[in-house]
């Protein structure tokens, strides 16, 4: 619903809207059996944490990018 009004925003055509969200649902598919495997073998409260500052961290570097 949003997305087409967002687009001329982000600079960005349907096509390349499209490839940023199939990439997301691949990594997604991908990468959540490994996991959930981690999460049985570890600590779910470690693993959040660490997923967490990872975020922090990428989120912090966004601040540096000067485009998309």
């Amino acid at each position: 619903m949003l997305l087409p009004e967002m687009l001329p925003s982000l600079g960005i055509s349907k096509a390349e809207a499209g490839v940023i969200f199939a990439s997301y649902f691949v990594a997604y598919t991908v990468f959540s059996p490994v996991l959930g495997l981690l999460a049985d073998r570890y600590n779910v409260r470690v693993l959040l944490t660490l997923f967490a500052v990872i975020l922090g961290a990428g989120a912090f570097l966004m601040t540096y990018s000067s485009s998309l």
